[in-house]
């Protein structure tokens, strides 16, 4: 029978991205090769197939390592730093070429503004329907996210092949697209060793992190009868979950309070918050170069030079968007005190305590490392000095 949960019994990359090498504008395409266990395989292959193109998502990079994607009308982070590519085939990465490239700063800066704001098109988040509507609108936004950054940035995207204009352009027709070079080969660094990875940009671990997981549950607590019902009365349409706890702290409204409180909880948004920001912790310490690469042989070098420095970047990532978090909710909370900012101000507030002591945990060691590395080379070069003067001193005492 096919199940709903994606598998990671067999998620050995055999790519790694060189994050060095991504640039702000630079836009990421993926697909998932179907699995007929697997339904979380499927959707892939039905937005490959409705659009006719050979790629499903799109993803365009912000920040150095730092892609968003859409989720729905939604807007999820997608960072590389610990991501693997199982069959090069899969993705592509792509360029604004050099006519273009004045383009691509503009696009990473709408792109952020999305991601800070929680959507990237003004509208409100539609209840699913049928599975057919609900993988045509996963087909547009995958790729209007991307479209929607670059015409704001002043650039109006088409594919030259099929000479389609900006609504209708799919992911797949960004390949064909004469304003990106492929810079694929340039990005992905093989590994000759496969490569356990935190989850891979071609399997179903693309849908089960955690980033996707927040954006996911979040309109789902925004299309919640109880919540819509209270909405319609009051004629308001947040796009976002940011925007809906705008609406709530400005016009003080406890009875949207209370709903969004009750579907929170419904949803056990702070446990399974908690529970995906523990697996994600887990899996990097699993990733962590100098536990498991040190049989990886010409890889080793490749992958311990940025190891260390990706996974810092991921966790101070993590623990400044958790602090972000709280400190916006303590504004909120400032403005109206309600029990759904409380409930999600003690979450980022744990959540960024937590990873902040790790943050300082990997600081302190770095810094007690380099103290030892200064001390044994002054022992060295003292010791060195030493020997010399010792050298000179039976010489002369020989002649």
């Amino acid at each position: 029978m096919p199940t709903k949960l994606g598998s990671t019994r067999n998620n050995s990359a055999r790519y790694i991205c060189d994050i060095s090498k991504v640039q702000p504008g630079d836009v990421l395409l993926s697909r998932i090769p179907m699995d007929l266990d697997n339904e979380s395989t499927w959707d892939s292959h039905l937005i490959r197939s409705l659009t006719r193109s050979s790629f499903s998502y799109a993803a365009l990079c912000v920040a150095d390592g730092l892609f968003i994607e859409a989720v729905g009308t939604g807007v999820a982070r997608l960072p590389l730093w610990n991501a693997g590519i199982r069959d090069i085939r899969n993705v592509r990465v792509l360029r604004p070429s050099k006519d273009y490239r004045w383009a691509a700063i503009r696009a990473a800066a709408c792109g952020l503004s999305y991601l800070e704001r929680g959507f990237y098109q003004q509208g409100a988040p539609r209840p699913k329907c049928t599975a057919f509507q609900d993988v045509r609108r996963a087909a547009a936004s995958s790729s209007d996210i991307v479209v929607n950054a670059y015409l704001g940035a002043g650039l109006e995207l088409k594919s030259s092949a099929t000479d389609k204009v900006s609504d209708s352009v799919f992911a797949g027709d960004l390949v064909n697209s004469a304003f990106f070079e492929d810079i694929t080969h340039h990005v992905l660094q093989p590994l000759s060793v496969p490569t356990r990875a935190v989850f891979n940009l071609d399997d179903d671990t693309l849908r089960q992190r955690i980033h996707h997981w927040e954006v996911e549950t979040q309109l789902k607590v925004l299309c919640k009868y109880e919540v819509r019902r209270i909405l319609e009365l009051k004629s308001e349409k947040p796009s976002s979950l940011a925007e809906l706890e705008t609406l709530i702290a400005t016009n003080q409204w406890r009875s949207l309070d209370s709903a969004l409180h009750h579907s929170l909880r419904w949803y056990r948004y702070d446990k399974l918050y908690r529970v995906k920001q523990n697996q994600l912790l887990d899996d990097i310490s699993v990733w962590a170069p100098d536990s498991n690469l040190s049989s990886l042989g010409d890889d080793h070098e490749l992958l311990s030079r940025s190891g260390e420095r990706e996974i810092f970047n991921l966790i101070q990532m993590e623990a400044n968007y958790c602090r972000k978090q709280r400190d916006r909710y303590k504004d909120l909370i400032a403005m109206y005190k309600c029990s759904s900012f409380y409930y999600m101000h003690d979450l980022f507030s744990d959540q960024e305590a937590k990873l902040g002591r790790i943050v300082d945990s990997f600081k302190d060691e770095k810094e007690s490392s380099l103290l030892m590395e200064n001390f044994m080379a002054d022992y060295v070069y003292k010791n060195k000095k030493y020997e010399e003067r010792l050298t000179h001193k039976k010489y002369y005492e020989i002649n």
